[in-house]
């Protein structure tokens, strides 16, 4: 009887979790810094140790994703990186939170979330950035996040900690291994606490102008030695509940340094009945919603100009939008003959182009990249023979 019983309760978190499983797998791509300024931890209703889990740079990792069941009704107007809405309401079980950011806000150099990917509202940073420069209008665009509960399997004393990281480096490729297994009849649910599987990762550290970032170079999904069980997504976080959502005069201030008898709160156009700024507080209070929202134009995933910024940056080479972008792009084969390139560690190697010609080729760090590179190139020769 006892074995049946928790084949119900399975059977209840799955329901809960695939709807939105599947459509996290196939939401659009995204990315970006640090996240911690973003939520609340305030409203938990314990004093726990909050602890941040950090990837390494280079090697492996393994850890069990725990989900958190939404309990906030706004977030089923929540966008996710493909602009649509989660349509994830009240109970729905989430294997992790997709949100965008703004990095080094004002004088502070503040972050605060994106009123604009996060709820489709009118958001102070993204207008000011229209009226800039190309490269004063990067700096401002706003960056994807993914933020999960995870018992990291090498630090288990370390308890369930907060993995906050870019969608590019972690929440898209999981996505994607999710997606592909689901297309080969293989349909698993990683992040169910009773019948899960562990997230066994890879880590590179990838260059690009100006720094560099970790990202998850391959994924795999392992059997798990022990399921953590149901009571383990009590000790995980709420991420909907501690989400900060500022007003649109909150993030005006905090942009431009302003003072409270400086902002006109006639100025926004946002419909500030729309988003609720008090969340996880007052239950009793039912929260408005979105309007319905029209149909918009195709937007980088990135937060690059679409069309304009292609191959711009490395993570044009994989992205779901590229072959779009690229069909916008005034002379994108003419401009655009080769990707951009790393800095090869042979001195008279190029990135892309010298691939596997040299023997010390085998051991490089960047073999993957090159290889990736010296794919691209020739299908872009390809591409410009056929015309």
């Amino acid at each position: 009887m006892a074995k049946k019983k928790s084949s119900s309760k399975k059977s209840s978190i799955r329901d809960r979790m695939k709807d939105r499983q599947r459509k996290q797998s196939e939401a659009a791509s995204t990315r970006g810094g640090s996240g911690r300024g973003i939520f609340d931890f305030s409203k938990l209703e314990d004093d726990r140790e909050i602890s941040f889990y950090k990837p390494p740079k280079k090697g492996k990792s393994t850890f069990d994703i725990i989900p958190f069941e939404v309990t906030e009704e706004y977030y089923a107007k929540a966008l996710d990186p493909d602009g649509t809405t989660t349509d994830a309401e009240v109970g729905v079980v989430e294997t992790g939170m997709i949100y965008a950011m703004h990095f080094g806000v004002g004088p502070e150099n503040k972050t605060v979330l994106c009123l604009a990917k996060t709820f489709g509202k009118p958001c102070p940073i993204c207008e000011a950035a229209a009226s800039l420069s190309d490269d004063e209008k990067k700096a401002l665009k706003p960056k994807f996040r993914g933020a999960f509960s995870i018992l990291d399997k090498d630090n288990e004393e370390a308890g369930v900690q907060i993995f906050d990281h870019s969608f590019f480096g972690f929440a898209e490729s999981f996505n994607k291994e999710v997606r592909d297994l689901a297309k080969d009849g293989e349909e698993i649910y990683p992040a169910d606490p009773e019948d899960g599987m562990s997230v066994k990762v890879r880590w590179t550290t990838k260059s690009f102008p100006g720094g560099e970032f970790t990202s998850a170079d391959r994924i795999d999904f392992v059997e798990r030695d022990e399921q953590p069980g149901l009571d383990i997504m009590d000790q995980g976080f709420p991420f909907d509940k501690l989400l900060k959502i500022p007003t649109y005069q909150e993030v005006e201030k905090l942009f431009l340094g302003l003072d409270d008898d400086d902002i006109d709160s006639s100025s926004d156009g946002s419909d500030e009945d729309d988003i609720p700024v008090d969340v996880g507080k007052d239950k009793g209070k039912k929260k408005t919603t979105a309007k319905k929202k029209t149909k918009k134009k195709q937007e980088c995933p990135e937060g690059l100009e679409f069309g304009v910024d292609f191959d711009e940056y490395n993570e044009c080479d994989d992205c779901v939008v590229r072959d779009d972008c690229q069909a916008a792009a005034p002379n994108t084969d003419d401009d655009k003959d080769e990707p951009k390139e790393l800095v090869c560690p042979e001195d008279d190697g190029e990135i892309g182009k010298d691939f596997d010609q040299y023997n010390e080729c085998e051991d490089c760090d960047f073999y993957d990249e090159c290889e990736e590179m010296h794919k691209e190139i020739k299908k872009r020769k390809a591409r410009k023979g056929k015309k």
